[in-house]
Parts: structure tokens; C-alpha cells; sequence
């Protein structure tokens, strides 16, 4: 019942986190949260589905799903560190 209690408060806690969209280095639109930065992976009605800028390059497995400007869903973990401020602006 209480593990049951923290899960339901970790999802709710993750729900509509705030987030910051910025321009790549061949124009595309990133998302960035927490220090990690994100790619368009496909959207479906309102809903925005991001996958990791290192998704390539690292294989790292973390998703998002954000509506308007905040993040819905978050999913996976990621296997890098998070990102310095300069290095938002190159996520393509």
C-alpha cells in the first residue's frame, strides 16, 4: 500500500515539470529539462513524443511526452550525465 502511495506521488511529482525548448544547429526544435535535452521523435494529436539527443550516439533510452509546454510522462533512465548550458544549443 505505501510503495504503491510513493509511486503514485513520483508520477504525479513528474507531471507538467516546466520546460525549455531550444534551436539546433540545423534548425530543429529540442526540449530541455532538467539538463537533459531532447529530440522530436513523432507527435499525435497534442501530445509531443522526445527521445534523448544521445539516442544515437550513446544509446541512451530515456523518453518524454510533453503537451503544450510541459512534460507529461517521463520514461527510462538516462546513462550520461546531464548537460552544461552550452551544449543545449548544439542537440540536432
Amino acid at each position: 500500500m505505501i510503495k504503491k502511495k510513493l509511486e503514485d506521488y513520483k508520477r504525479n511529482t513528474a507531471m507538467f515539470t516546466p520546460v525549455e525548448f531550444s534551436i539546433g544547429a540545423r534548425g530543429n526544435r529540442c526540449l530541455n529539462v532538467n539538463g537533459y535535452v531532447y529530440t522530436k521523435k513523432h507527435s499525435h494529436n497534442f501530445k509531443i513524443y522526445w527521445r534523448c539527443a544521445f539516442y544515437r550516439k550513446l544509446n541512451c533510452k530515456a523518453l518524454v511526452h510533453s503537451e503544450g509546454d510541459y512534460v507529461v510522462k517521463s520514461c527510462g533512465i538516462h546513462n550520461h550525465p546531464r548537460m552544461s548550458p552550452y551544449q543545449f544549443s548544439n542537440c540536432d
